[in-house]
């Protein structure tokens, strides 16, 4: 994060550093995955852009980063706790939506 945010949301960076943020960190925070998520969907089209199997491993990659930052998003408190994972038979399913169906429908 950028050294002039912290202080501009009343957060301070030795308390950041150790895990137990003060001040307004889940309005920072929150600013940061809105951002994310402003690229992220700016970037989706670009797999259209991309040879199938090049596309196919972009969607896969793309959805599940947004899936980890939707988790995120939902669960602030957490990130200070245990890194944010997304289930096992999420991954799973997001594999098979991409391996297993016919490469057209992973464009759309």
């Amino acid at each position: 994060l950028p050294a002039e945010d912290l202080p501009r949301f009343d957060c301070d960076l030795n308390s950041w550093m150790t895990g137990q943020p003060a001040g307004e960190w889940r309005s920072l925070m929150l600013k940061y995955v809105d951002e994310a998520a402003q690229h992220f969907n700016a970037s989706q089209n670009l797999k259209h852009k991309l040879p199938s199997d090049a596309a196919r491993m972009y969607s896969l990659m793309w959805t599940t980063y947004r899936e980890l930052l939707q988790t995120v998003t939902q669960n602030l408190d957490r990130v200070w706790q245990q890194r944010i994972r997304l289930p096992s038979i999420k991954k799973l399913k997001l594999y098979l939506s991409h391996a297993v169906t016919p490469w057209y429908r992973t464009l759309s």
